[in-house]
């Protein structure tokens, strides 16, 4: 299994709900400080996108001087970072805007351990074999499909499974969905190519070793 590329993954943390008393004045140090700290080009720029309840959002911007970051999403009691990096970077930066934000508010923004990280990786990636080794029972259906389609006048390869997905949930007791498991044939590539879109609920490394033991299966 290679990984092709990685695309615009999400981490996201909920924040313990504080009322800081933040003056203006400080909410605008906050803005103008994490815009200049992490070099984003857009930021909050208008009163009605410092709206918390909708997000505070900061785009393209670097940490450390090599880590792209796509988006930062600021919420009354949470923080989301978006990126087509690997997501334990992700996990470092969002560590590097808590303390630093608790710097400018002038009290500790914490983490609220009650709730669990959030994350949604997304990869392109390229298996040595393809997934319609799970699409025998299926295979009777898509060449009905087939059929029918050729008798309205029109020519189409037998109709198979080009996805699988293991559902979403919900985390116990709350109402926060997690994402479910994808694998999607990718569009605009030949399927002998085996060129597949996923996303996963997990951090990079873990989404990437359940892809390799996937392929193993298909390679039994």
């Amino acid at each position: 299994m290679k990984i092709r590329q990685l695309l615009i993954g999400q981490a996201a943390r909920s924040l313990v709900d504080k009322n800081y008393g933040a003056s203006h004045r400080v909410a605008y140090d906050l803005i103008k400080g994490l815009k200049e700290r992490y070099y984003f080009f857009q930021g909050p720029s208008r009163l009605e996108e410092l709206e918390l309840s909708k997000g505070i959002v900061f785009v393209r911007g670097t940490f450390n001087d090599k880590i792209k970051i796509e988006r930062l999403l600021l919420f009354k009691s949470a923080i989301l970072c978006e990126s087509a990096i690997d997501l334990d970077d992700c996990d470092v930066f969002l560590d590097d805007v808590i303390e630093f934000s608790s710097q400018i508010l002038g009290g500790k923004v914490e983490e609220n351990r009650e709730f669990g990280r959030l994350y949604i990786s997304q990869m392109e990636v390229e298996f040595s074999a393809s997934i319609q080794k799970f699409s025998g029972i299926f295979s009777g259906i898509g060449e009905e499909i087939s059929e029918l389609i050729s008798k309205y006048g029109n020519s189409v390869e037998s109709y198979r499974p080009s996805a699988l997905s293991l559902g979403g949930s919900t985390v116990s007791g709350t109402n926060i969905k997690v994402e479910p498991f994808k694998i999607e044939e990718r569009i605009g590539f030949p399927r002998h190519e085996n060129i597949y879109y996923s996303a996963a609920p997990l951090k990079t490394k873990d989404h990437q070793k359940i892809l390799e033991k996937f392929e193993r299966l298909l390679l039994e």
